[in-house]
């Protein structure tokens, strides 16, 4: 999948996992977006249907590119 064909919010933040090196927690991914924890959130799973994204969940949930 190409990341042109994502929508703004899932391309803004599958584009600042990929400048914090591939790895970030999803508070940060809050932070650094400036979009809301469930916008953050709802496109995170979409990430992850689409197989660009994985997220572990812990303490911080910690996001991953795949």
């Amino acid at each position: 999948m190409q990341v042109r064909t994502l929508k703004d919010d899932e391309r803004k933040i599958y584009e600042t996992i990929l400048e914090s090196d591939g790895r970030i927690e999803q508070s940060e991914l809050v932070e650094k977006t400036g979009l809301p924890k469930s916008n953050v959130s709802r496109s995170l799973d979409l990430l992850e249907s689409k197989g660009l994204a994985e997220r572990r969940r812990g303490t911080g949930n910690v996001v991953l590119l795949k």
